[in-house]
């Protein structure tokens, strides 16, 4: 079944393509491709949500970040379908450049700093902080429990650990990505791009910059980087 998305681009005389890519926990996500008379193709990003709840917090989000960082532009929203429509931007996610081993990669890292830095520049200082019941401490301790379960770190190390999340209040609250993965960040002539919107929130900013050194971790561990470049 076609989305009004794609409806309202057959009906100005484009051929219209869609491809289902992986979608998140709150949405679906499909590749649109048009191509007008000219031949000229447009991509764009169709995410479907399952709830009211999900798309606004995404819009919520996406308004934080506009005029901070380069993110791609919402071309068209839909809250009765639950579904909107993103420009699609070319390049590679980060993820991707590790893996071809682009030699652009560490350019690309050292943008995203910057990029990162301009996010978490704002700050709400003294911050109400819901002790022992943030979603992140929940979060990181759930990971925990998980590695315990898997024999990556022993009771030792966990009850240190946890020890830490527990006694850990940050001072300042910024405006972060919530979900700071390689794939998330689109290097593109020269740009980084910010793509997926849905976690963006008021947070601590340790949880960006620990996800993405998490993943250079993972990527070190799977031989995809050697240790001096991770």
């Amino acid at each position: 079944m076609k989305s009004p998305f794609e409806t309202i681009l057959k009906n100005r005389s484009y051929i219209v393509k869609s491809k289902r890519l992986a979608g998140g926990y709150v949405n679906s996500v499909a590749l649109i491709t048009t191509i007008g008379k000219d031949g000229k193709k447009q991509k764009y990003i169709l995410k479907k949500y399952n709830s009211e709840k999900a798309i606004n917090e995404m819009l919520r989000g996406y308004s934080l970040i506009l005029h901070i960082v380069p993110t791609p532009f919402i071309v068209y929203i839909n809250k009765e379908k639950l579904q909107v429509a993103f420009e699609y931007i070319e390049g590679k996610d980060i993820f991707q450049m590790i893996k071809s081993k682009d030699p652009k990669v560490h350019h690309a890292f050292k943008i995203l700093a910057k990029e990162l830095e301009k996010l978490h520049r704002y700050k709400l200082f003294n911050p109400h902080y819901r002790k022992g019941n943030s979603p992140d401490e929940r979060k990181m301790i759930s990971h925990c429990i998980q590695s315990i379960k898997k024999n990556n770190i022993g009771d030792i190390q966990a009850n240190k650990i946890l020890h830490e999340i527990q006694a850990y209040i940050p001072k300042t609250k910024s405006i972060i990505h919530g979900d700071a993965h390689l794939r998330n960040f689109v290097y593109y002539q020269g740009i980084i791009y910010f793509i997926d919107s849905d976690n963006v929130k008021v947070g601590d900013l340790n949880a960006d910059l620990g996800r993405l050194l998490s993943y250079l971790d993972i990527m070190e561990d799977k031989k995809h980087l050697s240790a001096k470049d991770a």
